[in-house]
């Protein structure tokens, strides 16, 4: 078990440290008032900027990167956090991989859902509006025969890999998506945002991860991004086989007694 708990410390830390290092990447000096560096050879910014933004010393910061065994205090996050000007989604993934325990990211692992409740909130919407239920990894739980009709139904994946990411990766066709690449992309996100919340407490996010990173390239390349994502974009555009280009706004609900479940309805609208 120690060895275990040291293996994804370790791997913990080096999300940390990935993370870190795309995000000083993708801002431009002028954008935080730093004058272009004619000796950079490197995009964005560098970790002396980072800590100097921050107000911390260089060598701490370095030793984040470098993805060290230190102390991180919130008041420290919270400066990286605005040196690097993380939004919502961001920074609460910046926490979630800088502390090492389950209590100190403000969540508890768990593995329960309430079935039933979820297919009673699902059957209580109207006949003509889809709604689907995922959990943790936008593993998917639930589903309406309205998300069937406006989707195909979910059935038809393999019982191993009845997930968002399968879905939309693997299974479905892409020109079903109005733009694919925005609708995989934030699945992704979504995906990582957990991944990152429960890095070490359980091994299904990691094989999810893995087995997805091995099969679908895009998939694997895009990984790299460290994207985060908390709440699915609201406006969706799926073109079906019958009925055409469709437009939805999505509402995500979340159920009092099981936090990890996500239940999203479509609400169509133009013509």
């Amino acid at each position: 078990m120690d060895k275990v708990f040291a293996s994804a410390e370790k791997r913990r830390r080096r999300e940390l440290a990935d993370f870190l290092r795309t995000r000083r990447a993708g801002i431009a000096p002028l954008q935080v008032g730093l004058p272009q560096s004619a000796r950079k050879r490197t995009p964005g910014l560098r970790r002396e900027d980072v800590a100097e933004l921050a107000g911390l010393s260089v060598s701490w910061y370095s030793w984040l990167e470098q993805a060290r065994d230190i102390n991180v205090s919130d008041e420290s996050l919270n400066s990286i956090a605005n040196a690097l000007q993380l939004n919502d989604d961001e920074r609460r993934h910046l926490f979630c991989l800088a502390k090492s325990n389950s209590s100190a990211r403000g969540t508890e692992y768990s593995g329960e859902v309430d079935l039933p409740e979820i297919n009673r909130v699902l059957e209580s919407f109207a006949a003509h509006i889809p709604a689907t239920a995922t959990g943790k990894y936008m593993n998917i739980l639930a589903w309406n025969a309205a998300a069937s009709d406006l989707m195909q139904d979910f059935a038809v994946l393999p019982k191993n890999r009845m997930n968002w990411a399968w879905f939309v990766f693997k299974y479905q066709p892409r020109e079903f998506f109005g733009d694919w690449e925005m609708f995989a992309r934030c699945t992704l996100a979504l995906v990582r945002a957990d991944y990152g919340k429960y890095l070490g407490m359980d091994a299904e996010g990691t094989k999810l991860v893995e087995d997805l990173r091995s099969e679908v390239s895009i998939f694997n390349e895009w990984w790299f991004d460290h994207e985060v994502l908390n709440v699915p974009h609201p406006r969706k555009q799926f073109v079906h086989p019958t009925r055409g280009r469709l437009q939805f706004t999505s509402s995500a609900l979340h159920l009092e007694h099981s936090p990890d479940v996500r239940i999203v309805v479509y609400s169509q609208y133009g013509d």
